[in-house]
């Protein structure tokens, strides 16, 4: 059954101090953004609402140049499928910078907790974010674990997004072929390019 249209404008943030920390969302990003239904930003932010919940599990790669509000825009996202909003039904997210991400696996080495289990924290929620997927060393190990998470994901038909300041040619070779022909058939690419908005352009 196909997901209904979200509105694009959201509403009430409600219990989302809550939500927003159960899901890992950074207390700058937690309060979503109310702007013109028409706005560019706002219709890629519905385009993007409207990608979760489908069945399809789709991986999508968000890109665009720094100050665009991506972040915001994913966080946004993050509240809207938490809450329920919609007509939905509620269902987990997770927020997370790739980083944090290996730097929660290696804990696994140096603790008493299997690197399944903190492998299956982000491999369970509904949808999943990776938000600066440019800051990465490329190592053997982060290659490994991100392809295997997203793979998990897709097997799952669970929703990835991924978020990265890179072009998608840069993407493309930093993310790997597995994870780029999965994108590719499932998802896709969602550009965010306008005014930057950290230089006083609004938001």
């Amino acid at each position: 059954m196909q997901a209904s249209t979200p509105s694009t404008t959201p509403p009430s943030p409600g219990r989302s101090e809550v939500v927003y920390h159960a899901a890992g969302v950074p207390e700058r990003f937690r309060v979503p953004i109310v702007t013109d239904p028409d706005d560019a930003w706002n219709r890629k932010r519905a385009e993007l609402w409207g990608m979760v919940g489908t069945g399809k599990g789709a991986i999508v790669l968000i890109h665009g140049p720094r100050g665009r509000g991506k972040t915001q825009m994913v966080c946004d996202v993050c509240h809207f499928v938490r809450n329920g909003l919609g007509g939905r039904k509620p269902v987990n997210t997770r927020y997370t910078t790739a980083m944090d991400l290996f730097r929660d696996i290696r804990g696994a080495f140096n603790s008493d907790v299997r690197e399944l289990d903190l492998i299956q924290r982000y491999t369970t929620p509904a949808l999943l974010v990776i938000d600066e997927a440019h800051e990465r060393g490329q190592t053997d190990f982060e290659g490994r674990v991100l392809t295997e998470i997203v793979d998990l994901r897709y097997c799952a038909m669970r929703e990835t997004f991924i978020v990265t300041n890179e072009t998608p040619e840069q993407a493309q070779k930093s993310l790997g072929p597995s994870i780029w022909s999965r994108m590719t058939q499932t998802g896709g690419l969602v550009e965010v390019n306008w005014v930057n908005y950290r230089a006083g352009g609004g938001k």
